[in-house]
């Protein structure tokens, strides 16, 4: 995961392939835009084009809707919060705090996409409700100008446009699984148990994360369980034994529950 939002402040965000920026002379720059939109399935007239994380190639789609833009900031400052001076953390009209605080706590575990003038800055994991969001991995040049731009009310009136995705039709894998969007619902977690640490990798202070692909059966448990990114064969293990306790509200198609492939992230640490 790129980062995570949990309670007023966002943890930890993580960059993906930012340049330098340098604002240019007062007067030249086009107004700011700031959105915030949650990672969608890529499902055509409801999600944006693909767009892929620099750093792993991964490719991302948003919904078309943002959560947050810059019409909902009233002010923005350096965060208190952040260990240098580039996090920027932005204050809410009272309508737009409460919204997020709402969309946030009900999506717990989601992720979002922090876009800057048209360009996808980060993506974060949801922990826990937030009010005010922040905007993290940028240059101190251009922290500075956001704070300066609203400051100023040197803002968009909208947001550039997120290009829909092409038409993909859901039809189930060779294991008769179905991927979430299009007429599949995801499946929701109900049930979950910590993972065990091995007594070597904790003798060894492993820490990291084990990233699962699963299909998440009708009947509510996880199965076909692969590990798709390594941290310790034990502790690998250990993730697909956990997983494997997991109980989940099955997602749905046509009213009816179907197996719907998913992926999972296993935290171990000391």
């Amino acid at each position: 995961m790129a980062g995570s939002w949990t309670g007023s402040l966002i943890a930890a965000m993580i960059p993906l392939g930012l340049c330098a920026f340098m604002a240019p002379n007062p007067g030249t720059e086009q107004p700011l835009t700031i959105g915030i939109y949650w990672v969608a399935p890529c499902v055509a007239n409801q999600a944006s084009r693909p767009m892929r994380d620099p750093r792993t190639g991964r490719p991302y789609c948003f919904a078309t809707s943002a959560i947050v833009t810059q019409s909902d900031v009233v002010s923005a400052g350096f965060s208190p919060y952040a260990t240098d001076e580039t996090a920027v953390q932005l204050m809410l009209n009272e309508a737009a705090s409460q919204r997020v605080f709402e969309l946030s706590g009900k999506n717990i575990g989601n992720q979002v996409g922090v876009f800057l003038d048209g360009r996808l800055i980060s993506i974060v994991t949801i922990q826990g409700p937030f009010r005010t969001p922040s905007i993290q991995g940028v240059s101190r040049p251009e922290a500075l100008r956001i704070i300066d731009a609203v400051k100023a009310g040197h803002v968009a009136k909208s947001l550039p446009g997120l290009v829909p995705a092409p038409e993909r039709l859901n039809q189930p894998d060779g294991h008769g699984a179905y991927r979430i969007g299009a007429g599949v619902s995801p499946p929701v977690l109900i049930h979950k148990r910590e993972p065990d640490y091995t007594e070597a990798a904790r003798a060894a202070g492993v820490q990291g994360s084990v990233l699962l692909d699963m299909v998440v059966q009708p009947d509510g448990t996880a199965g076909a369980i692969e590990v798709r990114r390594s941290l310790d064969p034990g502790l690998d293990s250990k993730a697909i034994e956990c997983v494997r306790d997991w109980r989940f509200r099955p997602g749905m198609k046509d009213g009816k529950p179907v197996p719907v492939k998913a992926s999972a992230e296993i935290h171990f640490r000391l």
